[in-house]
């Protein structure tokens, strides 16, 4: 997408790319083109809106067109007999009740730091260290940190399903969506967006002097206390409550080896 709009001959064979990707996702499995599709859309106007007016313009049709046409080419071999063949499946008749089978427990949020998944689908394990970067990253102000900050948020209201009114509302618009069922599966997008907010941070913090630099350290900072809690476990908390007898114990003058409090040997 980026070097589609740089125009010339390589941004031309750039969309190419970029649409042939989405047809390779497409016949990887059909269930992960419709979030990969709105991914890319909004990554392009995000890229298009920063260039210039003709640039803008011309780097998006060129990318519509041709990555369209190298999408469709790439995914027609399945999409064609699958468009015929959910008309006449149970797909066709889904309620809201069977699309929000399996909905993410707000719970399971906690997976990003302490994995604890009950069910196969709600498995989100980002990482103590992944989480503390994307914050620095946010409140660092790094550059495309709130574009993958909001992917990340809207990858996760869609996976809590019938819990909030975004997943209806996005399922509206986005399309295919409505044949789609277990909204937990748009997980495997909010931990891209992770892993693109944990790198931009992790690039904020090696660059010395770079804007924003202290208002994302200290974003880390706040962050890793709530994290460090979540991770820590019952051991954890009861060595925490023993420390203080441990270091009073060790604080004590050395016991005769071979003798006891009253000259006894031992």
């Amino acid at each position: 997408v980026d070097r589609s709009a740089r125009g010339g001959r390589a941004s031309t064979a750039a969309a190419a790319r970029c649409g042939a990707l989405l047809g390779l996702i497409f016949l990887a499995d059909p269930r992960w083109a419709p979030p990969s599709l709105v991914l890319a859309a909004a990554y392009g106007a995000r890229r298009f809106l920063l260039g210039g007016t003709e640039r803008r313009w011309k780097g998006a049709l060129r990318l519509g067109v041709v990555g369209g046409a190298a999408a469709a080419g790439t995914a027609a071999v399945l999409a064609v007999p699958l468009w015929e063949f959910l008309g006449q499946s149970t797909r066709a008749a889904l309620t809201a009740a069977d699309r929000t089978t399996l909905s993410l427990p707000p719970i399971e949020l906690l997976g990003a730091v302490w994995p604890h998944a009950t069910q196969a689908e709600w498995v989100f394990h980002l990482g103590a260290v992944a989480v503390v970067l994307a914050a620095a990253a946010l409140s660092g102000g790094a550059r495309g940190a709130w574009f993958w900050g909001g992917t990340l948020a809207l990858a996760l209201g869609f996976a809590l399903g019938a819990v909030t009114p975004l997943y209806r509302m996005l399922t509206a618009v986005i399309p295919g969506a409505a044949a789609l069922r277990v909204p937990p599966r748009a997980l495997f997008l909010a931990s891209f967006a992770a892993a693109m907010l944990s790198s931009r941070g992790l690039d904020l913090l090696v660059q010395p002097g770079a804007r924003g630099l202290r208002r994302a350290r200290l974003g880390a900072v706040a962050a890793a206390g709530p994290v460090l809690m979540v991770n820590l476990t019952p051991r954890d908390l009861r060595a925490m409550a023993l420390g203080p007898a441990v270091r009073a114990l060790l604080a004590l003058p050395p016991v005769d080896r071979q003798r006891g409090a009253r000259g006894k040997r031992v």
